[in-house]
């Protein structure tokens, strides 16, 4: 991969929506293991929300190399032709050894089944402010350029033949994390259930009464207060869910 160069690969058109998302991580990925040079092991993948079902689809898809037509680990990695031998060496390394997994996933509220196919969905949409049909709609237009993804992308809490085990997908540290209320809850409880299965250590949090994103809600709800308590205030507790994130991604690294 150029990281010079922005652009997709040809094999991947303006249309295909999730095709494109999955490789603009893949290339973050890459410029931060490759050209920064950061471990891969001290990588914290977060996603919330739709987010969330692109962090895990990111990772089946760097499990297995490929994103429709395109390959991970075809020629689009090579560099540009004037780099200096050294560095083809290592991009020869990597197309060989593939692409290590990030150290740690956390996921908030996220996005698992794209046809909200639970069948708690319509007493749970009572609770909170998503819409199924909404998502609904947005999940068919995700998949609407290639059907067959469906299959790997489209509901992470049920088995998938071309997906495979969780455990050769998932890092070593996952914390998920949803709100008791929430339209995602059922589907997210159970791909952690299904992680499990897998015997990967997956850590689930549950807050009773709590809807979609209660974080990033909370945390809006108090952006004015925050902004007006001085620098030097003590003892004034604000976003206290997200305070709970940035501890546990204090822990992973």
């Amino acid at each position: 991969m150029n990281t010079q160069d922005p652009n997709p690969p040809p094999q991947i058109g303006i249309q295909d929506i999730l095709a494109l998302t999955i490789w603009e991580c893949f290339a973050g990925y890459e410029y931060l293991t490759g050209e920064i040079g950061v471990g891969a092991e001290r990588v914290c993948l977060m996603g919330e929300s739709a987010g969330g079902h692109l962090a895990l689809a990111f990772l089946a898809t760097l499990a297995r190399g490929v994103v429709g037509s395109f390959s991970f680990s075809s020629s689009s990695l090579d560099g540009d032709g004037d780099e200096d031998w050294g560095k083809k060496e290592r991009v020869k390394e990597k197309r060989e050894e593939g692409h290590p997994r990030p150290g740690s996933l956390i996921l908030l509220s996220p996005w698992i089944d794209l046809s909200l196919s639970s069948p708690v969905v319509d007493i749970l949409e009572k609770k909170d402010f998503m819409s199924r049909s909404f998502l609904r709609r947005m999940g068919r237009e995700l998949l609407r350029s290639d059907p067959g993804l469906s299959s790997l992308f489209g509901d992470f809490a049920s088995r998938s033949m071309e997906r495979g085990s969780w455990g050769r997908i998932l890092p070593c540290k996952t914390w998920v994390s949803a709100g008791g209320d929430e339209i995602f809850v059922d589907d997210i409880v159970r791909f952690v259930d299904c992680t499990r299965e897998d015997d990967v250590e997956v850590e689930l949090r549950v807050e009773p009464g709590k809807c979609h994103s209660w974080q990033s809600g909370e945390a809006f709800l108090s952006a004015r207060r925050f902004l007006d308590i001085s620098i030097q205030c003590e003892g004034v507790e604000l976003m206290p869910g997200l305070v709970g994130v940035a501890g546990v991604i204090a822990g992973f690294v």
